[in-house]
């Protein structure tokens, strides 16, 4: 008896050691599938950030405010890591559209007011066009649809639009991004640069936590990989303004030109920078 007991002790071992061997070999080969980590971790918390809610405003404790749009030149030095073939930024709205996790709004008639569909969107970043080929096996002309997708590297240029204020509850200056439109430039069939126009609008506070999710690309990584949301709103970025807002709504560009629009759109960055300067000075 004694010795049956240790018979089927002895098969119970062997079959457990059968079973979890299978099972680290069956594991090991579900890993061997995948790819690589190319990374010393991987990165999750990037991925799952959330960016603090802002704190609520009081209309009655805002004693000035001015709108301001301001256009941002990827080819500017400080402006590089927007086209990083790591993190492109273009690439990562594009993505954001198709995904559904990014809206946009048309650049036309007043801000936000009208969304833009799939429809829209598919009209937007590819073009559509018949040619005539000839069809190799008989020779005869035919007509062909091609389609092309929008050249991103292109897109060079962002608008910025933006409400700087003073709020009184705490003594200080506040600038609060209200939305962000790629500008696009048209050609000419002969590959000359006609006008540039935005191509729509994304809301930002609507779109901080897309923009929290994912990095920015810079020559020396923090511990913390920085986040698009933080590029923003620590404002590391070079830019021009384009307009302030006023009673006609002209843009700077309407009434100044050359070296006299550079000089006025500095002189425009200034005032607001003082603003606060001066009405603490006595």
């Amino acid at each position: 008896m004694r010795m049956l007991h240790s018979y089927w002790r002895s098969f119970a071992l062997i079959l457990m050691t059968v079973l979890i061997t299978n099972e680290i070999y069956a594991q090991s080969e579900i890993s061997s599938d995948r790819s690589p980590l190319t990374d010393i971790t991987k990165r999750r918390i990037s991925k799952e950030r959330k960016p603090l809610p802002y704190p609520s405003i009081d209309e009655r404790d805002i004693l000035w405010q001015k709108r301001v749009v301001r256009v941002v030149n990827f080819k500017e030095k400080m402006n590089l890591y927007f086209q990083s073939p790591a993190h492109n930024f273009m690439e990562m709205i594009i993505d954001g559209l198709k995904k559904g996790k990014l809206k946009a709004y048309s650049a036309e008639g007043e801000s936000f007011a009208h969304r833009l569909d799939k429809m829209d969107l598919n009209n937007m970043l590819s073009r559509t066009d018949t040619v005539q080929v000839e069809n190799l096996d008989t020779g005869l002309p035919e007509l062909k649809i091609i389609t092309d997708d929008l050249d991103l590297s292109k897109i060079t240029e962002l608008r910025i639009e933006e409400i700087w204020f003073f709020d009184t509850k705490y003594s200080k200056m506040h600038v609060r991004i209200i939305g962000i439109a790629p500008i696009q430039t048209i050609y000419d069939d002969f590959d000359n640069p006609l006008f540039t126009r935005p191509m729509f609008w994304l809301h930002y506070p609507t779109s901080r936590d897309f923009f929290a999710n994912h990095q920015v690309a810079h020559d020396v990584q923090s511990t913390q990989p920085i986040s698009w949301e933080d590029q923003l709103e620590r404002r590391f970025f070079a830019s021009t303004i384009f307009q302030v807002s006023n009673i006609r709504g002209d843009r700077l560009m309407d009434r100044y030109s050359g070296i006299e629009l550079l000089q006025q759109a500095a002189m425009e960055e200034q005032k607001i920078q003082n603003f606060e300067h001066d009405l603490w000075s006595y």
